[in-house]
């Protein structure tokens, strides 16, 4: 799932890309990661001055997220971000990090970074995925009341508001379940 939403509009931020990143993008987009990869990495390697090498390593980062890679992703980002830091690609870029810091569970991390990039980027493609994400990473860290405040807080939330409801739902039933279970008849001697 998480490859196949990081696939959508997001090869047209990357500037004119023409022999083998236009390759590496074709097969990111085909699902083709193991190529994808090899035709990243190749240009990532490739001289410093090499026009295509900051976009070949957004690229490779964004394919190791999406094969499950999510250390190497999170350095390759990094390393992106540190290094060009006005590249067409960093709206994205900082959003996934957000992302990878929810995929590792560190949601406190994960609510430093969206907050920061919907300040920055208000208007990007990627805004309402962030709140989402705001709100799960709250609702991971137990904060339930925050996390569904956070839902309701954006017009369109609603993905993220019915899916804490639904958590929200299910917990309540678990919680009457156990109270149910750990509930016994007094024994009479």
């Amino acid at each position: 799932a998480l490859a196949a939403a990081l696939g959508g509009p997001l090869a047209a931020q990357t500037a004119q890309p023409f022999g083998a990143l236009a390759g590496g993008i074709d097969h990111f987009q085909a699902g083709r990661y193991d190529d994808a990869l090899a035709a990243f990495r190749g240009i990532a390697l490739s001289t410093p001055d090499d026009p295509q090498k900051p976009a070949a390593t957004f690229w490779l980062a964004k394919t190791q997220l999406a094969v499950g890679r999510i250390d190497d992703a999170a350095a390759g980002l990094s390393h992106y971000l540190a290094t060009w830091p006005k590249a067409a690609d960093r709206a994205e870029a900082v959003y996934l990090q957000g992302r990878i810091l929810h995929q590792q569970e560190d949601f406190e991390a994960a609510l430093q970074v969206f907050p920061a990039f919907l300040e920055e980027y208000p208007s990007s493609p990627f805004s309402a995925n962030a709140w989402f994400w705001s709100a799960e990473s709250l609702y991971g860290l137990g904060r339930l009341e925050e996390a569904l405040a956070a839902a309701e807080s954006q017009p369109d939330s609603k993905r993220a508001r019915d899916r804490l409801l639904t958590a929200v739902v299910d917990i309540a039933v678990e919680d009457r379940r156990r109270a149910s279970t750990l509930q016994f008849d007094p024994v009479v001697v």
